[in-house]
């Protein structure tokens, strides 16, 4: 049976007749039928099979990822042109709208490039709660975290003022600024990351009003405040400088230089928002504590160990959410029916920014998995119908 089921074979080289390539040649083969062991016959079919399989399975994965990308990103790119103002607005927007809903980009990038570093750039709205997040940010970083603004008040930090600091300072891993103003720019062994908060814009005025009056020190607005009530401080404001109290953060978000003023119409306020949609964490001071829990998510992939307190700083002790009609019934009642309708007026841009803002919150969330609204509804309907069952039971 061993002679059945096994053969030898004996190769012998000889020449080609015509182009002297070696050949081997099986003298046993024309006279028996070759057969392998059935083990070893066992074991070959079984490694064909295992590797066609993987190869089979990594060309399928390919395909669905090409595909995947080319239909994501032609759509993007489409998108993003339609309402962009140059190519490289478009390709970024196209990266941030192909990345969460479509793609891994940042894996796969991180995947490819697996040299470059984290960074950070935070950009710091005055009264977006961000001391409260520079706070965590240095408990986090410690020396890697780095507050960058000009001297002057109406400094500008250009894309190239942020490359040449990191250059400087490659130790950087953070960077938190009041001047800077998106997209980020690319920077060369880093991966970079970018972070806002959009508030709402009647609540940042009072909240702006109160800081300077309260800790302000002795600037015009400062001294201002300390002298006026409200209404004439939003007067005198609105007056002498009114870019601070009108449509402010969507100035921020569209400024090229500190001394550009954009035109306030609809297609500047479509590439504000298209600015907006670049930015990786984007979320508002009043969720602020949920925007901290994304941040954290976010980050802490590409930080390991990263953990972001939530602190808040440079906020009333008193201070507790308050819905929009008793923030306005509060503005009316300061300013009057005329001049709290002309405050409304004239942010309506940023009341549109923070609307996309809380939506990019709330979508990003759920894409992390950090907190869906809709699963929160029904726990807490649960939760009631197990207080009524229990006050039920105590009352039979």
């Amino acid at each position: 049976m061993a002679q059945i089921f096994r053969l030898r074979l004996e190769a012998q080289p000889r020449q080609a007749p015509s182009s002297g390539i070696c050949l081997l040649t099986f003298p046993q083969l024309s006279r028996k039928k070759a057969v392998v062991s059935a083990p070893e016959h066992a074991r070959v079919l079984f490694m064909i099979h295992h590797h066609l399989q993987q190869i089979a399975s990594h060309c399928t994965v390919a395909g669905q990822y090409l595909a995947s990308c080319c239909h994501a990103g032609s759509r993007a790119v489409v998108l993003a042109l339609s309402r962009a103002e140059s190519p490289r607005d478009a390709l970024r927007i196209a990266l941030r709208q192909v990345g969460p809903s479509h793609l891994p980009i940042r894996s796969v990038a991180s995947g490819m490039s697996r040299r470059k570093r984290p960074l950070l750039i935070h950009y710091h709205i005055f009264k977006n709660a961000g001391t409260s997040f520079e706070w965590a940010l240095k408990e986090a970083f410690g020396s890697g975290l780095k507050r960058f603004d000009k001297p002057s008040s109406d400094g500008f930090i250009s894309g190239r003022d942020l490359v040449a600091i990191v250059r400087q300072e490659p130790s950087i891993q953070a960077i938190t600024s009041h001047q800077a103003a998106p997209p980020a720019p690319s920077i060369r062994g880093r991966d970079v990351y970018t972070s806002i908060l959009i508030r709402d814009p009647i609540a940042r005025i009072r909240s702006i009003y109160a800081y300077e009056r309260r800790d302000g020190g002795e600037g015009n607005g400062a001294v201002n405040a300390r002298t006026l009530d409200f209404k004439g401080y939003v007067e005198w404001r609105l007056r002498e400088t009114p870019r601070m109290f009108c449509d402010y953060q969507f100035h921020f978000l569209r400024r090229y230089s500190s001394r550009h003023e954009p035109p306030l119409n609809e297609a500047e306020l479509r590439r504000a928002i298209a600015v907006l949609d670049t930015i990786d964490i984007v979320g508002t001071v009043e969720r602020y504590d949920q925007w901290l829990g994304l941040a954290e998510s976010v980050l802490s992939r590409q930080f390991e160990g990263l953990c972001l307190p939530a602190v808040r700083l440079n906020t009333q002790a008193a201070a507790r959410p308050r819905s929009q009609a008793e923030i306005y019934y509060d503005l009316v009642a300061d300013l009057g029916e005329s001049l709290a309708q002309e405050l409304l007026a004239r942010n309506e841009s940023d009341m549109r920014l923070y609307q996309v803002a809380d939506a990019l919150l709330s979508r990003r969330l759920a894409e992390e998995g950090r907190e869906t609204g809709l699963r929160r509804a029904y726990n807490e309907a649960h939760e009631m119908r197990l207080a009524q069952r229990d006050r039920l039971a105590n009352c039979n």
